[in-house]
């Protein structure tokens, strides 16, 4: 930093320089009373070396400086005639020791040898100076001399890498976790890895993006239920094959009767005749009319259908270990969606169904089956049987359905 203004520009940058340089001593007395370490570095010409701030650093306890020629750690740089080691003295502060020790060297090339001469710092294009700006390799070595400090004060143990602070993972999902997983059809080994995505990618969905469950207390399922909350499992399958893998998981409740005495009544769910898929594909190929001859057949299935739907009822779950709260001692969850192994999750997903074709789409229901739709004004007809569409209609209105 150059203290000899002439400029209002260079005036200003000379303010913001010295009101830096006064900020980053103070942390430096931060860290040398909590027994600490700092380094700090400047040009070795630089006259902020006599700055009042600078000084009141120095004749602290334990601080020393240390000069060194940065060629001497292999700073190099090339131009149109060659390449060429550059000196750049460079001026150090620290109360670390071993890092002091270390960089002290010096240039061992005053003669200039011929093949060991040196760029003049003041002929370096602005792209020269961005290179030279950057440590070598063995000046950073020598700043990680602060290890052996910190080691010798008994901060820092052989194998470990510094003082972290550990941020806690979004889910517990580990490739090592799943070394044994086989596949849900075949019983074939899965790859970890792939199944460690496979279930990343599952909690995503349904705890970041639905929001699937809630966290409760165990003593409230109990105390509600007189059970504890019910287990959770996972069905994991490859859909690709050996060259092309491609794993899937998804996160099922093992609700059963003897777990959940729930009415048949309340889990039971209306499933369409085969002859209407029949019919429909019958009135497609023999239109009866110009418009039906337009008309055509789209074919949908829902992706994880079960979880868009809302609980109707209290179900505690056993969070599962890929959940970090799973650790918790006395936590589990408390049910938002219908999870698959709900046993009323195709009811409920029947319900959303109804509601999303004839309260928001206008289609009439079917009297003699419930899962056959009708929407008279844009003649379509639609067939569903479980989380599997099939729409006829004209080619537009067909397309819009798929967007809704």
């Amino acid at each position: 930093m150059a203290l000899s203004p002439k400029t209002d520009k260079v005036k200003l940058a000379m303010v913001q320089g010295v009101q830096h340089l006064f900020f980053v001593c103070e942390i430096y007395k931060a860290q040398i009373s909590s027994g600490r370490f700092f380094l700090h570095e400047h040009p070795k010409a630089a006259t902020s070396w006599g700055l009042w701030m600078i000084k009141e650093v120095l004749a602290m306890e334990g601080v020393v400086t240390v000069d060194c020629d940065q060629c001497a750690f292999g700073l190099w740089c090339t131009d149109g005639v060659g390449e060429a080691l550059v000196k750049k003295p460079t001026k150090w502060m620290t109360n670390a020791n071993e890092i002091a020790v270390r960089l002290d060297r010096k240039c061992v090339n005053e003669k200039k040898e011929e093949k060991h001469w040196q760029y003049d710092l003041l002929k370096l294009d602005k792209k020269g100076m961005r290179v030279i700006e950057k440590y070598p390799v063995a000046l950073v070595n020598a700043v990680l001399g602060l290890r052996i400090e910190l080691n010798s004060k008994g901060e820092l143990a052989t194998l470990e890498a510094g003082s972290h602070v550990d941020e806690p993972d979004v889910w517990q999902t580990h490739p090592e976790y799943y070394e044994r997983i086989d596949d849900a059809n075949s019983g074939t080994k899965l790859d970890a890895g792939l199944v460690a995505k496979g279930r990343e990618a599952e909690m995503d969905f349904l705890q970041t993006y639905l929001g699937a469950w809630a966290y409760d207390k165990i003593e409230n399922c109990i105390q509600e239920t007189g059970k504890q909350p019910i287990p959770m499992t996972w069905v994991d399958i490859n859909k690709g094959d050996d060259m092309r893998p491609n794993v899937r998981c998804r996160s099922c409740v093992q609700e059963t009767r003897r777990r959940s005495p729930t009415d048949v009544v309340d889990t039971f769910s209306a499933t369409p005749p085969y002859e209407a898929l029949r019919l429909m594909v019958s009135m497609t190929m023999t239109p009866r009319n110009d418009e039906e001859a337009n008309h055509v057949l789209l074919f949908v299935d829902i992706t994880r259908a079960h979880p868009h739907c809302l609980m109707t009822r209290k179900l505690w779950i056993k969070l599962p270990s890929e959940d970090p709260r799973s650790n918790e001692e006395g936590v589990c969850g408390l049910l938002e969606r219908s999870m698959y192994g709900c046993r009323d999750a195709d009811l409920n997903f029947e319900l959303f169904v109804r509601h999303v074709m004839v309260d928001e789409l206008g289609f009439v229901s079917g009297k003699w089956s419930a899962c056959v739709f009708e929407h008279e004004k844009k003649h379509l007809t639609a067939y569903v049987y479980g989380d599997n569409f099939t729409v006829k209609g004209l080619r537009d209105e067909v397309e819009k359905f798929l967007v809704v």
